[in-house]
């Protein structure tokens, strides 16, 4: 899943063209309507992120899949942002995490 979401956003995104952030805003509250109907998003950051994800990229908007963990406790964490706007969590919380991997 992680190679074909890659693959896809290597294929179609513009590195040159600026991410629309008011569009994506819109759609993301659009999508925060429609979830509570199809899934729970709580202590579910894998399964929100790439529906997220693949969301977003109906609308041809590629934003990065982040994967942080954290040492102690340890945890583990997900979410999808875009330079410093983060669209499926708060970037308070996702702060306390390292990133180490984003698609």
């Amino acid at each position: 899943m992680v190679q074909r979401v890659a693959q896809r956003k290597a294929r179609y995104s513009n590195a040159n063209e600026p991410l629309d952030l008011e569009r994506a805003r819109r759609l993301i509250e659009a999508f925060d309507r429609m979830r509570v109907f199809l899934f729970s998003s709580r202590d579910e950051c894998l399964h929100d992120s790439l529906a997220v994800i693949e969301f977003l990229a109906r609308y041809r908007i590629f934003p990065s899949w982040v994967f942080g963990v954290r040492a102690r406790p340890f945890a583990a964490h997900c979410w999808v942002q875009a330079a410093d706007v983060v669209f499926n969590d708060t970037v308070e919380h996702v702060s306390t995490y390292v990133p180490i991997m984003a698609i």
